[in-house]
């Protein structure tokens, strides 16, 4: 695999700006997707099934037009016709208009029975299938792991319902998924208001149809529209964004994200136009720390802030040397620091270039006035620098937790590398190799060092923010507003 794409992945930034009226370009077809700031601070997803989770053409093609021949047949008539998209635009609609919908107007009142008939080609075609849309399971995990609250209504039957959560695998995401079926005289916005009541907190809405866009209006919620779903781009007018892929979720909802949000906020009203700014990220290892980074590299930029970003890491020669306080002193360029960026801001500028130690050439770091130079990495609140950052950030976590940082850090850059036309194979090699050398890297030394480190500098107590890394991904703050 090509290290210059495994290098774009480490230093890729996220594509979505939570700021009004910005874009991000779907990961499938890179048509733009427009971010709501009505979405900031949302923790509990409503999502609808059927073409929202569930890709139901194959299905409904298959089952209706089963369950159509054999009613009809039973009556000695032949059935009806139905196009594709005659049947596609109807799922979605409550179970009995929609069964009602499938008969001629005398038939109707037999609905139930041609409901049952469906059923049992829809649970034996859901048992042998997988029809979640492509990305779907990976999605809700990520979220589920992001600390979202996440429930299922639907305007289905309980049997639908109960075969499709059984069958494809979803039940263990949902801490309520309700029908029509399971509460009757009630509609989809009934059970949306239920929904909110019951897991509390502030909600939006996905879906692919106007029932649900219409459900979430009538609860005063934001929806997001599904237009990969079976809802045209008209019905779905009302959201207050839509996505073209189940996978662009992970973009829209990420507390971490908003929290860089925050962060970047902040940062851009410390802005001194005479000289740049200094901010300082630091953490237990740089695992933690570094996709924080990116993130406010990111939403700094989107702040129309002049950014560099410069990472500790990139420039440490370790020491031989046994004591923490020592080999902390030896193995990071604490002097360079001091004397090109911290002081160099003093007189108006920075513009210096680093040699690199894990490849070759040198890193040019600038900062002119008004501008901000992110300075990332472990140690750096602490008595071996006399002078501090302009803004300075934490992040907290057990040293316990570092090795599943490290796992999970590298397994995100592998995913980018993929994403960026490398090889999964290749990309997993060197995600495995250099976890390898990480964890052994920790456990050998580094730990020792850190919580020695730990003991005697207080780090936490030199920051004006404190993140908690334990669960980094729900972007929750142990200190500062």
């Amino acid at each position: 695999m090509d290290l210059r794409i495994l290098t774009l992945a480490l230093d890729q930034r996220p594509l979505l700006p939570w700021q009004q009226g910005c874009f991000i370009k779907s990961k499938t077809n890179l048509k733009p997707t427009m971010i709501h700031p009505d979405l900031l601070e949302r923790r509990t997803l409503i999502f609808d099934m059927d073409g929202t989770l569930l890709r139901s053409g194959d299905l409904a093609k298959h089952a209706l037009r089963g369950g159509l021949k054999a009613f009809y047949k039973k009556k000695g008539e032949n059935a009806p016709t139905w196009s594709d998209e005659a049947l596609h635009a109807a799922i979605g609609k409550p179970a009995h208009e929609f069964y009602r919908s499938l008969l001629a107007e005398k038939d109707q009142g037999e609905w139930e029975e041609l409901h049952a008939m469906i059923f049992e080609r829809e649970k034996e075609w859901m048992e042998s299938n997988r029809i979640t849309f492509p990305g779907t399971i990976h999605t809700l995990e990520t979220l589920k792991r992001r600390g979202y609250k996440l429930a299922l209504v639907s305007n289905c039957s309980s049997e639908y319902l109960q075969v499709a959560l059984d069958s494809q695998g979803l039940r263990r995401f949902f801490e309520i998924a309700v029908c029509i079926g399971d509460k009757p005289g009630k509609n989809k916005a009934d059970l949306i208001g239920e929904t909110v009541k019951q897991l509390g907190g502030e909600a939006v809405v996905i879906g692919d149809r106007d029932y649900d866009i219409d459900a979430a209006k009538a609860n005063d919620l934001p929806a997001v529209g599904a237009l990969y779903g079976y809802g045209n781009r008209d019905e779905l007018m009302g959201t207050d964004t839509w996505v073209e892929d189940i996978r662009d979720l992970t973009y829209l909802f990420y507390p971490l994200r908003e929290l860089a949000t925050r962060f970047a906020i902040q940062i851009g009203k410390q802005i001194k136009l005479d000289r740049p700014i200094v901010v300082g990220l630091s953490g237990t290892h740089s695992s933690l720390t570094a996709e924080l980074a990116m993130l406010m590299v990111t939403e700094i930029a989107d702040n129309k802030i002049g950014v560099t970003h410069l990472k500790m890491d990139r420039h440490r020669i370790s020491s031989t040397r046994k004591k923490a306080s020592h080999w902390i002193e030896e193995s990071y360029p604490w002097r360079r620091l001091e004397d090109h960026i911290l002081t160099a801001r003093k007189q108006g500028k920075i513009d210096t270039a680093w040699p690199l130690t894990d490849g070759p050439g040198d890193q040019p770091y600038r900062g002119r006035p008004g501008s901000v130079v992110l300075v990332e990495g472990p140690f750096l609140f602490g008595p071996h620098l006399r002078e501090s950052f302009d803004f300075s950030i934490y992040v907290d976590s057990s040293l316990k937790t570092v090795p599943r940082h490290i796992r999970n850090w590298h397994k995100s850059v592998a995913d980018r590398a993929v994403r960026m036309g490398g090889s999964r194979a290749e990309a997993n090699t060197l995600r495995d190799a250099s976890i390898q050398d990480q964890q052994k890297e920790w456990e050998a030394f580094l730990a020792e060092i850190t919580r020695e480190y730990l003991r005697t500098a207080y780090p936490s107590e030199h920051a004006e923010k404190v993140v908690s890394g334990t669960t980094l991904q729900r972007g929750h703050l142990a200190k500062g507003k």
